[in-house]
């Protein structure tokens, strides 16, 4: 019988600190730069109509 030798198995390894960090930190950016309250708009008067037709599809 044959006995070969065993391989050693390197296994992958990520380094998930780093990666933590870096998703964290793009929490707190995106939860700094965006906006939470509403704020009251300008309400614009629209021209009244001239005619009730429609405009032609091309």
């Amino acid at each position: 019988m044959l006995h070969f030798p065993e391989r050693q198995r390197h296994g992958i390894t990520i380094h998930l600190t780093a990666l933590i960090d870096i998703v964290f930190l793009l929490i707190i950016f995106f939860l700094l730069t965006s906006n939470f309250i509403m704020e009251d708009a300008i309400t614009v008067p629209l021209p009244d109509v001239a005619s009730k037709q429609s405009a032609p599809e091309y």
